[in-house]
């Protein structure tokens, strides 16, 4: 449904389902995520874990909530999109109902925690609940109320505390890192990860026993993300020291320097199947310093040697061209400076993006199509 500029997408779990009998592809949205930043954001999701019912419950939620919740804080597209998710498990037309029912279901004593949507709503519930004797405590809670209004109706519950700490992926800034569970449980050492990791769901780039050069590498993000997704070997050239645990990988090898101060040392490692940079450079700088490494003029020879078919992977940063007409002309150059020995070109804005990046996709020519 929609309220506002925020979609409320609705989740229905059966009342006491197992996530051992219920398979995964059983949860499904109800509303397509959008695809692109442009589109409004889904602000709320509401879930509902039992059939409509006439009393809130704190003790109604099916183990394959949790099923649903992991499948949903794992999606990057879903992290992006979805700002907050609320529990509910009863359906109200009337807000004083809604309020009776409340303040029965909340154990005596304990400290609560209120989430509501609209924002404004929560004034009047948290007011309704200290003047009957409730205590609120945003911080040191052991149940959290939660309430959306969607214009017609009102969706609430009262939960235990574990299950708003187990859920909550609220991103306040990009995708994060320090709320992001997929970061949390993968030790991701930059959110550059989460544009590499993107790049290759997205276009399906193949990664098992390829070798990788990312150029301006630190602290690693792209590295750490390709030396662990079945790259034979991934170097990492920049001035700048790796992450630890990135050069813990047996499949990195870190050559501090420039790449044009170390040509020789990269092209006993060399031909490479992808070539990555997330360099912060004008757009216009990053492709021509990229040519003249793996395909200059003739009658030079590339200093750095990539395979035919090979990728090319490089952060745009388009400091000055933020409108569509500005990026439609990057892209027109872009390619132009690049179709020579390059092909199947894609430019994308990726959610890991920031608002002046857009990331281009290409692929080297063989001998036989140049």
């Amino acid at each position: 449904s929609t309220h506002g500029d925020t979609r409320m997408i609705h989740f229905t779990l059966p009342p006491h389902a197992d996530a051992s009998t219920n398979a995964t592809t059983s949860h499904t949205f109800s509303q397509t995520p959008p695809t692109s930043a442009t589109t409004a954001a889904i602000d709320t999701a509401t879930i509902s874990t039992t059939s409509t019912t006439a009393t809130i419950s704190a003790n109604t939620i099916p183990s394959c909530y949790f099923d649903l919740i992991n499948q949903i804080s794992h999606n990057i597209t879903c992290t992006r999109f979805i700002d907050r998710y609320y529990l509910y498990d009863s359906i109200y037309n009337s807000y004083d109902t809604l309020k009776a029912d409340l303040l029965s279901a909340i154990p005596e004593s304990h400290p609560i925690r209120v989430q509501t949507y609209p924002r404004q709503l929560g004034e009047q519930v948290q007011m309704d609940l200290e003047l009957s004797g409730k205590t609120l405590n945003p911080k040191a809670f052991e149940s959290v109320v939660s309430v959306v209004f969607d214009g017609t109706q009102y969706f609430a519950s009262v939960t235990s505390r574990q299950h708003y700490t187990f859920g909550n992926f609220h991103q306040r800034s990009g995708l994060g890192i320090e709320n992001d569970p997929v970061a949390v449980s993968e030790v991701v050492p930059s959110r550059a990860f989460y544009k590499i990791k993107e790049i290759v769901e997205r276009f399906q780039i193949p990664l098992q026993g390829k070798r990788c050069l990312d150029a301006g590498a630190s602290p690693g993000g792209w590295t750490h993300f390709l030396a662990t997704n079945g790259c034979e070997l991934v170097v990492a050239v920049d001035p700048a020291p790796l992450d630890p645990k990135v050069l813990a990988l047996q499949n990195v090898r870190h050559i501090s320097g420039k790449v044009e101060d170390h040509v020789s040392d990269i092209t006993k490692l060399s031909p490479f199947d992808i070539f990555l940079s997330d360099m912060n450079v004008h757009w216009r700088d990053m492709i021509k310093w990229v040519m003249t490494l793996t395909s200059p003029p003739p009658p030079a020879t590339a200093l750095i040697p990539i395979r035919e078919g090979s990728y090319v992977i490089l952060t745009l940063k388009c400091v000055m061209q933020r409108s569509d007409g500005a990026l439609s002309t990057v892209y027109r150059e872009a390619e132009e400076m690049m179709k020579s020995d390059f092909e199947g070109f894609r430019f994308v804005h990726l959610l890991s993006n920031s608002g002046r990046e857009r990331t281009v996709v290409a692929r080297k020519k063989s001998a036989v199509s140049t």
